[in-house]
Order: structure tokens, then C-alpha cells, then sequence
């Protein structure tokens, strides 16, 4: 008889692989870097990394989720 033990996802259990997931990709991490540089506009943060506006709001709204 199958076992239908249900298991865990990885960033369930482990801390690290949850932050990854939050935050693990380029664009978010370059983000996070500006903010921490100081950059507070939205138009200053697409105009410094040149990345899309769909993108930007898409990983602030992602960062937001996360509450980080």
C-alpha cells in the first residue's frame, strides 16, 4: 500500500532555503542592495538598475509578501 504521508516542502523546514526563495533571485537582491544604499524612489530604482517597471513593482510587491 502507497504511503501517503504528506512531507514537508524544503522551505518549510528550513530557514535558509525560505530567505532563498524570498529573496535568492538577481533582480531582488540588486533591489535590496540600492535600498540599503539609500535609494527610496521607485522611478530612482528603475532608473539605476534599468530594469522594467512590471519587474520592479512585481519583486517590491514580492519583498512586501515576504515582509522583508
Amino acid at each position: 500500500m502507497p504511503d501517503h504521508t504528506a512531507v514537508a516542502s524544503p522551505t518549510a523546514t528550513c530557514s535558509l532555503a525560505a530567505t532563498l526563495e524570498a529573496i535568492g533571485d538577481r533582480w531582488t537582491l540588486l533591489i535590496l542592495r540600492d535600498l540599503f544604499r539609500g535609494v527610496r524612489r521607485f522611478e530612482d530604482l528603475q532608473r539605476d538598475l534599468g530594469i522594467a517597471r512590471n519587474l520592479l513593482s512585481n519583486r517590491l510587491n514580492k519583498l512586501i509578501y515576504h515582509e522583508i
